[in-house]
């Protein structure tokens, strides 16, 4: 009996811990007063939390600050931002990137990798040495490692990567937590710590792939197993395609057919010549300047098509466009105008792009390791 109420009494203050941690994330610097108030715990057992959590480094007080009311002051709390770390890996097909966070979502340090082809396990045994080398003075204080990969994710396997077990080789090879993602949930998981003002909506990323994902009430929907909803890998409505999807291993998904690597072929087999410093999609964006739009077009009908259809199955307030492609106003005009003349069921001005899209994406994978530590303390 003893037992069972004391272990009843320890999940009750963990409970509490969290959402103290949980509440100064959201809402920043407060007095204890607030934050119990809030919370509707007493300002004794606040102060008892408080008081361990400052011991343990995980909180700061700022000092007294004066209310509006003369006289009276309060000591205002917050969360000691370096006293822990989150780690994020981002493997994309090309590129990895690596960055280090402090518990406020501040990106102290970042690392890029690049080449023309994937890398294989040699070399990435080869930035985990760099990795290994970088953590070690603060490996005690970090939370663990959010690893984000394209494609589908089954039993902690990346089934597109080319490392499927990735998830298996960091954990050993580091000795920390590790959560696996699909890039494209991280992004959205990314927007909304954010506090960005979304409840239902749907995102759509294009460049170099596609990428989609519809959240509902602030929660992202999921399939069965934890599955994405998206389109990036449904087969094509209107023909027939060859293309080969090195991420679905299928030919004729949407991808195949808009990704950036067919985009930029279709151009060249037009006479262009791409130069050698050139992105896919800088290449593309400069000769559609000049002529052959109607491959852009090709495109957004496509995708605008799928978008459409999208959101009359799933309904949504608005729809939130991202990645390189849409950067650019006049794909982004040229898509709105596609939904314009169609039958769409999101109105035209709830058509956005999303505000930092590439300091969203390269911190998403760190953002799952403090979604984790400030809901599951």
């Amino acid at each position: 009996m003893g037992k069972g109420i004391g272990l009843n009494m320890e999940t009750v203050r963990s409970s509490n811990i969290g959402a103290v941690l949980s509440y100064l994330n959201t809402y920043g610097a407060s007095s204890r007063k607030k934050i119990a108030e809030d919370l509707k715990l007493t300002t004794a057992t606040l102060t008892i939390l408080t008081s361990d959590l400052i011991k343990e480094g995980l909180l700061i007080e700022l000092g007294e600050v004066t209310e509006n009311k003369v006289g009276r002051k309060k000591i205002l709390i917050d969360i000691n931002e370096k006293s822990r770390f989150c780690l994020g890996l981002e493997i994309q097909k090309r590129k990895i990137i690596f960055i280090i966070t402090d518990l406020k979502a501040n990106i102290i340090f970042e690392k890029e990798w690049s080449r023309e082809k994937s890398f294989d396990i040699e070399e990435f045994n080869l930035i985990l040495d760099f990795i290994e080398n970088e953590i070690k003075e603060i490996k005690e204080k970090i939370l663990g490692m959010g690893i984000l990969v394209q494609g589908e994710i089954e039993n902690k396997i990346a089934i597109s990567s080319p490392i499927p077990n990735i998830l298996e080789i960091v954990e050993r090879r580091l000795g920390i937590k590790c959560l696996l993602e699909n890039n494209m949930k991280g992004l959205v998981l990314s927007e909304m710590y954010f506090k960005e003002n979304h409840r239902n909506f749907w995102v759509l990323k294009y460049g170099p792939g596609v990428g989609t994902s519809v959240v509902i009430n602030g929660k992202i929907l999921q399939g069965t197993e934890n599955k994405p909803i998206e389109f990036g890998h449904a087969p094509l409505f209107k023909k027939n395609s060859n293309n080969y999807c090195t991420i679905c291993k299928k030919c004729g998904c949407v991808e195949s057919e808009v990704h950036f690597e067919y985009v930029v072929k279709r151009f060249i087999d037009l006479g262009y010549i791409k130069n050698e410093e050139e992105t896919d999609f800088d290449f593309v964006n400069r000769v559609s300047k000049k002529s052959g739009m109607e491959i852009i077009d090709n495109v957004l009908d496509i995708l605008s098509d799928y978008i459409i259809l999208a959101s009359w199955i799933v309904p949504v307030d608005e729809l939130i466009l991202s990645g390189r492609f849409f950067s650019e106003e006049r794909f982004f005009k040229a898509f709105k105008n596609k939904l314009k003349n169609k039958p769409s069921n999101i109105k035209i001005e709830n058509i956005s792009c999303m505000k930092d899209y590439s300091y969203k994406r390269k911190i998403a994978g760190a953002i799952l390791i403090l979604e984790d530590f400030f809901n599951n303390y």
